[in-house]
């Protein structure tokens, strides 16, 4: 299965777009993710793998830095290591509180 995404960020002054494409074989999952700066200019992209379980996930990523400004950590980058529990609530309707209304003072 192919997942592509995007993902744009906006805060402040600050803006920034992710793209990349996922590829999801049974619970193994793979992809390629680029980010850039509003100009256009990529200044990284991103592998990552990872293993998705009926309750769980986990994975482990690594940006690698490509944008000229910053060619001294060209070769440097992030390690990412993420786990991520799944908690459904399955316990049937949710159950009615009655209230208890404060005395007026």
């Amino acid at each position: 299965k192919l997942n592509p995404n995007l993902v744009y960020l906006h805060q402040g002054g600050f803006r920034q777009i992710n793209y990349g494409l996922d590829i999801i074989y049974n619970n193994v999952h793979a992809g390629v993710w680029f980010r850039h700066a509003m100009d256009f200019t990529v200044n990284a992209f991103v592998l990552h793998i990872g293993y998705e379980h009926e309750y769980f996930r986990f994975g482990y990523s690594h940006d690698f830095n490509v944008y000229e400004p910053w060619s001294s950590m060209q070769n440097m980058g992030a390690h990412e290591l993420t786990f991520l529990l799944k908690l459904e609530y399955s316990g049937g309707p949710r159950q009615r509180f009655r209230t208890i209304k404060s005395p007026k003072i």
